[in-house]
């Protein structure tokens, strides 16, 4: 079999092709179009496995008109007919589905509207935000299945909860855990500092650590809940500055959480200084730190200092794919001692630990919530300290004059300042019977 392609080339003739096939001796000769061939599988062209629309009852296709076997291969409506067939089976290779044979399915969430289930949660924040006991209070939930954290943060499941880390040691997150009321035997720890045996360390990047994870989940029955990863380096291979490389990491999570239908919670920082930028610009790190995750809950400091509910910082929903992001909550971090059932020392002795307290929750955008929480708390002038000042020193009754400015000089306000605030006040100043000393009291007070 000799097979002859010619390109489109006007120069270039079915005639001057018929010139060199009369000189073989044997064979059969096909002769195709370079540009076909290009578009179209050659043995399923050759063989007929190909369906193509042709005019078979076309008398210049018959065998008994000379060339007419030739006319078919060579007519440019029946070129472009195996054309189109050729693509139509392409086509039909695309992985493709119609959204009308999609199930319809509502958001599962493993914390109610804050961490979906089967998918990537990032918890981003600046130092001293406690990231990683708010990641211990959530552990603590999910093994406990309950709204630990806040009346209004509804934990949907309960589950084994996989920790891994190379921030702290296994005793720091079991203190840690014990002081949020997590339920240790659905708690595990999973080194990432060093691996077992001499192997390499712990990394989800990789296809190893990931099947022993399910080997794990189907040791304790998929219930396996949520797996923490903190920092969030460890599910990445290489260089987590490389775009490339944070987002073929992060992915590679993404996919082993839906596979797993587990959450899973990255820990990363912000960048330096983030008071004051957008909420989304102080995530640190490779732009997939922001764009893979279905969730980022971001932590922040409340500069004002302690609010009436006691919340020193807040907690407010930057990303949210699946629902709204149109709340937060203030938290504070406070200190408590855990009975010592170590079995080591005195038992009659606490362990001083620390837990996170969700204090109340704010509504509003997470740009809103965070401009409120880092409003400067305002400074107040000498006036207003001396206003202060009268009210508290005379909201028990009437004082004499010189006392007043003993007490005044004490917390060096000034005696000019002094008969401003009075001023300002509309403070009573009457004679004191006998020795005409002056005494002053609040409008509303007896004078006496």
């Amino acid at each position: 079999m000799h097979i002859f392609a010619y390109p489109n080339y006007p120069d270039f003739t079915q005639a001057s092709l018929s010139r060199v096939a009369s000189r073989q001796l044997f064979g059969v000769i096909f002769i195709l179009n370079l540009e076909f061939l290009k578009m179209a599988n050659v043995n399923k062209f050759l063989f007929g496995n190909v369906d193509y629309e042709g005019d078979d009852s076309n008398p210049s296709y018959s065998s008994d008109v000379p060339g007419g076997r030739h006319n078919r291969w060579f007519d440019p409506k029946q070129i472009a007919s195996r054309r189109n067939a050729a693509l139509a089976q392409e086509a039909s290779k695309l992985n493709r589905r119609t959204f009308s044979d999609v199930t319809l399915e509502p958001t599962s969430w493993l914390l109610e509207g804050l961490i979906p289930k089967g998918h990537l949660t990032a918890l981003v924040g600046p130092p001293g935000t406690s990231k990683s006991t708010i990641a211990c209070a959530i552990a603590a939930a999910v093994s406990q299945g309950a709204a630990l954290l806040h009346p209004n943060i509804k934990c949907n499941k309960r589950g084994r909860v996989i920790l891994v880390s190379n921030e702290d040691d296994i005793g720091t997150l079991a203190i840690r855990l014990t002081a949020a009321g997590a339920d240790l035997t659905r708690v595990s720890c999973i080194n990432a500092k060093e691996g077992k045996n001499g192997e390499s360390p712990f990394s989800l990047a990789n296809e190893r650590d990931q099947n022993r994870l399910r080997g794990l989940n189907y040791h304790f029955e998929d219930n396996v809940e949520l797996i923490i990863l903190d920092p969030f380096q460890i599910a990445i291979e290489g260089d987590h500055a490389n775009n490339a490389k944070a987002r073929q990491g992060l992915e590679s999570v993404a996919k082993f959480a839906h596979d797993l239908d587990c959450s899973i919670l990255v820990i990363a920082h912000t960048v330096k200084n983030p008071i004051g930028k957008d909420p989304n610009a102080r995530i640190a790190g490779a732009a997939p730190v922001r764009e893979v995750p279905r969730s980022i809950l971001l932590t922040g400091k409340i500069k004002s200092g302690p609010t009436e509910s006691r919340g020193t910082h807040v907690l407010v929903q930057v990303k949210n794919n699946l629902g709204k992001t149109d709340r937060g909550f203030e938290y504070c971090v406070s200190e408590v001692d855990i009975p010592n059932l170590t079995g080591i020392g005195d038992q009659n002795t606490t362990i001083p630990s620390v837990k996170i307290v969700f204090t109340a929750e704010r509504f509003g955008s997470a740009e809103e919530i965070l401009q409120e929480a880092e409003r400067p708390k305002p400074v107040k002038n000498k006036t207003d300290l001396a206003e202060e000042f009268l009210l508290t020193t005379l909201k028990n009754g009437q004082k004499p004059l010189f006392e007043i400015e003993e007490l005044a000089l004490l917390a060096n306000i000034t005696k000019g300042t002094l008969k401003l605030a009075k001023s300002n006040l509309k403070i009573k100043a009457t004679k004191q019977k006998g020795d005409g000393r002056s005494i002053w009291s609040l409008p509303e007070s007896p004078t006496g």
